[in-house]
This record gives structure tokens, C-alpha cells and sequence, in this order.
């Protein structure tokens, strides 16, 4: 599936779904392949293309912005700025796998760590998608950033309560 928001800053792509799955104390991993065909932003806090989780509890909640060479994750109090980065070629094809249980957060980018922390509440930012429980969406959702992407595929998988995890070891 190709994105395309480059001809004008004021496009915003959304593709998202709900998805009672993304409960984000229980668990679940989502993954994703993903290639970067161009992306421009107005400032370093803004990206053409981001990738959104909103959990089923929409304080615990994780954005991350691709740029053609850097990954972020936005912080919020009271802005949207960049937090914690990762420095890879995005231009390639890559399978991204976002793992989140007990509200924390592992990126994992072509099978390697990436990305690690505690999933974000963007409540405060008070409008859609933020506030839209168990969401995905692929897009940007400001007038500051442009891309054009290739997204190859999207799967998102509930993690086995713990008690499953320790019987399936005996």
C-alpha cells in the first residue's frame, strides 16, 4: 500500500482501525514492513509520517515518527516534541515490531532493538486520534510534514496471558 502526502503540507493520511486487542497491560505486537520513499518536515519536532498506537486505554498511548534517516517517539507534556530516537535508513524496506506489555514499550527494527520505554498519554492534546481508544493509524496528523511511504503489511497480535506462556515451557 503506498502513501502519498507530498504534494501539499496540508494533507494529513490516516489509516487506522479499532482494535480490541490493543490492551496494553495484558500485552500484544504489532508488526509492520515499512520503507521511507521521501519524507519533509518544518521542524525537528515534526516528521512526514508517523505510526500511532492508541491503547485500549487511551492514556497509554505511542507515536512514532520516521524520518528518512532517524525513528522517534513523541513525548507530550503540553507539546509534542521528540523523545527517544534511533538512528536508521528508513529508505530500505524494514519490519518494524513494536512489542507493549505492562504499558512499556520495545521497537524492534529488522529483528534488532531499537526503541524501549513507557507508552505516553497524549489525552492532553484534547482531539482525534489521541483520545480514540484501541487505534492504529498510519499518517500524519499535522499541516508540518510531507511523505511519501510504502507500507507492505500490518498485524496486530494479542500476547498470551502469562499463565499460558509459563504451562507452554513445561
Amino acid at each position: 500500500y503506498g502513501m502519498d502526502t507530498t504534494s501539499d503540507m496540508g494533507i494529513h493520511a490516516f489509516h487506522g482501525r479499532g482494535d480490541p486487542t490493543l490492551d496494553t497491560d495484558s500485552g500484544f505486537t504489532l508488526t509492520f514492513d515499512l520503507r521511507i520513499i521521501s519524507e519533509t518536515h518544518a521542524n525537528d519536532n515534526r516528521a512526514g509520517v508517523s505510526f500511532i498506537t492508541i491503547g485500549k486505554d487511551s492514556t497509554r498511548s505511542l507515536e512514532v515518527a520516521f524520518w528518512e534517516d532517524w525513528i522517534w517517539v513523541y513525548d507530550h507534556n503540553g507539546a509534542f516534541i521528540k523523545g527517544a530516537e534511533f538512528e536508521v535508513d528508513t529508505t530500505v524496506r524494514r519490519e518494524y515490531r513494536l512489542r507493549v506489555q505492562n504499558h512499556n514499550f520495545d521497537l524492534f527494527v529488522d529483528g534488532s532493538p531499537g526503541i524501549s520505554g513507557s507508552m505516553v498519554d497524549y489525552t492532553g492534546a484534547g482531539h482525534w486520534p489521541y483520545n480514540a481508544p484501541s487505534t492504529l493509524i498510519f499518517g500524519d496528523d499535522t499541516g508540518s510534514g510531507m511523505s511519501s511511504v510504502e507500507i507492505y503489511s500490518v498485524q496486530a497480535v494479542p500476547l498470551p496471558p502469562a499463565l499460558l506462556l509459563f504451562a507452554a515451557g513445561f
